[in-house]
């Protein structure tokens, strides 16, 4: 099987490293590829869903942080206050934004596309807009939707913590391109 599906995936030339990208379903066990949830277990309720209380203080929490300064790489203290935080990059912005909102989440942009999935529906609030190296294909930058179809993210062309609208975060760039919008699931999250 490990054979036939490492020839499947280099003649497809999708990239896939058989031994590092394969997962098991969290849910159920199966071997999934770039996810942790098959479908099945996704219909059976495995998205986070914030209250209006979570809703509200993760936006309140992404509103305070407009405009810090953007550094890759930056780690914050989640123990810090909002106003303490003087530069942060995308993934640490919605580690942080989450974590003061009473959920933590995984760190890195890649672990969290992981540790969430593509759901049909509408789009709410704490939903994670991904992009995606035109290299590599890995997950490179994360956004966080905050409604009207509008992101904030910690931007490095900007230079700082940006809310833009959801169409203007989708065009690609040189190096990058849109990977989709999605949710994060409960077995991948805890709270504070």
């Amino acid at each position: 099987m490990k054979n036939f599906l490492s020839k499947l995936f280099k003649r497809k030339k999708i990239g896939v490293n058989y031994e590092k990208d394969v997962v098991i379903c969290a849910g159920c066990g199966k071997k999934l590829i770039g996810t942790y949830t098959c479908i099945e277990c996704k219909e059976l309720g495995m998205f986070i869903e914030l209250s209006k209380e979570e809703q509200q203080k993760l936006m309140n929490i992404l509103m305070s942080l407009l405009d810090v300064k953007y550094k890759y790489g930056a780690e914050v203290d989640m123990q810090s206050n909002v106003g303490d935080v003087k530069q942060i990059d995308c993934s640490e912005l919605s580690e942080y934004a989450f974590y003061k909102t009473g959920i933590i989440i995984p760190d890195g942009s890649s672990n969290q596309y992981k540790a969430s999935d593509e759901f049909h529906g509408i789009m709410k609030i704490g939903d994670l807009a991904f992009m995606r190296s035109r290299k590599t294909q890995r997950t490179s930058h994360v956004g966080i939707y905050i409604g009207n179809d509008s992101i904030i993210e910690a931007n490095g062309y900007y230079g700082r913590v940006v809310c833009r609208h959801l169409e203007e975060f989708k065009r690609n760039t040189k190096n990058n391109e849109y990977a989709g919008i999605r949710r994060l699931l409960k077995e991948h999250i805890n709270y504070v």
